[in-house]
């Protein structure tokens, strides 16, 4: 137990050191308390399309489908998104807009940061497809669902047709969406992508998780009003829904619906236990929506979890 604690514990450094920099440089004031807006703006527009474009573009579909898994994880996530969804509106007066980027708290994992390393130090290598596998389900269902949904908010008292072509519009012309789908027809043919493209696409994907760490860090620091008791409550509501809801639905499905042998029982419900990603962070930024929210789930789901997955690893061997 205390070994998987450490391995855990290893894995989540980056994610506290990171948010730990941004805080520093915003209290030694060599960012600016809104440096933090300027970071995710960089992440939306630039940093994270350009890792959805390579993650598509990069992925070996006759390795990557693997149906069973991908049922699994998915189910898992898409119906905590909806039971956090169905209680954050029950439970709050927040706009349908904002309680779908609420909701992805809990069902967004933390795969970049913390999957691979984690399946690297606890698994054999072959965990390694079924990791990536979970990085691609998540950037792209979990974050382009997510889209939709406030789109579907945002745009809301214009009749349905009229509801239907904003969104459409929105979704059409979100980089998060035309990103990954740029990288379709290279996955599909086979075809590498040129070099200068590749060079520049890995160039700023390796710092969209970086710099939305450190966003949140220089947001911690800016003065705001007092937390209430519901506001917490909602954040470890949230926080239980990442940490134990999804996960024992990955365990119900790849153990019992879909019955997937032991290791992949045990990568689905690793991957499904992560901790909160950046996701809902970083759309909270780019709607200029609450962000306070998905920052202390992300923080508090991270430091929570060096325990959770230490326990659900040890109970599933």
């Amino acid at each position: 137990m205390l070994e998987l604690m450490f391995a855990t514990f290893l894995a989540s450094l980056p994610v506290f050191g990171l948010i730990g920099a941004g805080a520093l440089a915003a209290r030694a004031r060599v960012l600016t308390l809104d440096g933090g807006g300027i970071l995710n703006r960089y992440v939306t527009w630039l940093a994270l399309p350009a890792l959805l474009f390579k993650t598509v573009a990069d992925a070996k579909w006759e390795q990557l489908w693997q149906p069973a898994f991908i049922a699994s994880f998915c189910l898992s996530g898409l119906i905590t998104l909806a039971v956090a969804m169905m209680v954050v509106r029950l439970r709050s007066r927040r706009s349908f807009a904002q309680s779908a980027i609420d909701s992805l708290n809990a069902s967004y994992p933390n795969v970049g940061f913390m999957g691979f390393p984690l399946a690297a130090a606890l698994l054999s290598p072959a965990a390694l497809v079924p990791t990536t596998i979970a990085a691609i389900l998540t950037m792209c269902v979990f974050f382009a669902l997510t889209i939709v949904l406030v789109e579907l908010g945002l745009n809301t008292g214009a009749g349905m047709l009229g509801v239907s072509m904003k969104v459409m519009k929105g979704v059409l012309r979100h980089p998060l969406i035309v990103a990954p789908a740029c990288g379709v027809p290279f996955a599909l043919t086979g075809q590498a992508i040129p070099s200068p493209i590749a060079t520049l696409a890995s160039l700023l994907a390796a710092s969209a998780a970086p710099c939305a760490l450190a966003a949140i860090g220089i947001f911690m620091l800016q003065p705001r009003s007092g937390t209430g008791r519901g506001e917490n409550a909602g954040a470890a509501g949230l926080i239980g829904g990442k940490l134990l809801l999804q996960p024992l639905l990955a365990w119900i499905f790849a153990q019992y619906v879909f019955d997937l042998g032991r290791e992949s029982v045990q990568i689905a419900v690793l991957m499904a236990a992560l901790p909160t990603g950046t996701g809902a962070f970083m759309l909270a930024g780019h709607y200029q929506l609450d962000v306070a929210l998905p920052a202390r789930v992300i923080a508090g789901s991270t430091l929570a979890s060096i325990a959770t997955i230490s326990v659900i690893f040890a109970l599933l061997q």
